[in-house]
């Protein structure tokens, strides 16, 4: 079993700052003179450019050749002095005009707007101010089924506090781990609780449910 938890600590004290405003409440203000705060995208003018522009400008025409073939003409008697026959003539294809779009290029203009990127300055200053910022960590840690909060010594601040200091504790991160033996396997479970983490003892039996894709899917215990 293993269990840490860090407790973060605060201290509201007076600390030195920086910027364009001074903060409420913000003392021994000292003026650095100007600086550039930000840049305006400024229109200072315009141009005329050049540019290709395609336009249409006619056709252009291709015919296909007309070719022609003679069909031979073959008759047949019917042996009563008149004869079946077929044949004869010609056989065409081509000679059809198809016509796409022709387009050119030629130089037109255009006005384009000019801009440059301009500073825009304000007064910078260093002040002081009281306000709470992170000061210190308690980090703690057992291998046993009972995690503790600091006390009220670690608690205590390391140095003397000037007037009007003081100390918090702003917020804590917490880690709970069980790890079960089987033969040779082990198998790492992270209680969602600090009540759950406890429910578990070092020495006693359980019979654990795994599922392929999430590890361990349940956990009961063997009397």
């Amino acid at each position: 079993m293993q269990w840490k938890r860090l407790t973060m600590v605060e201290r509201k004290s007076v600390y030195p700052f920086e910027g364009y405003s001074p903060a409420d409440g913000a003392f021994d203000i000292q003026e650095l003179g100007q600086r550039i705060h930000h840049y305006d995208h400024v229109k200072v003018g315009s141009h005329r450019e050049s540019y290709p522009e395609r336009y249409s400008c006619g056709e252009t025409c291709t015919t296909t050749p007309r070719v022609c073939t003679s069909i031979p003409r073959s008759c047949t008697s019917n042996k009563n002095g008149t004869a079946r026959c077929s044949g004869g003539g010609e056989r065409c294809s081509g000679g059809s005009r198809s016509c796409s779009t022709k387009y050119c290029t030629r130089t037109a203009y255009r006005t384009v707007d000019d801009y440059e990127d301009q500073p825009r300055y304000r007064q910078y200053y260093t002040w002081k101010a009281w306000t709470w910022k992170h000061h210190r960590d308690i980090p703690l840690s057992g291998t046993d089924n009972q995690p503790r909060w600091p006390t009220e010594d670690e608690l205590r601040p390391r140095d003397t506090l000037r007037a009007g200091e003081e100390e918090r504790t702003s917020n804590h991160e917490v880690l709970f781990k069980v790890t079960f033996a089987a033969s040779k396997d082990t198998f790492v479970h992270e209680p969602d609780s600090e009540r759950e983490f406890r429910g578990f003892s070092i020495g006693s039996k359980y019979r654990l449910t795994m599922s392929v894709a999430s590890g361990i899917k349940g956990i009961v215990p063997i009397k």
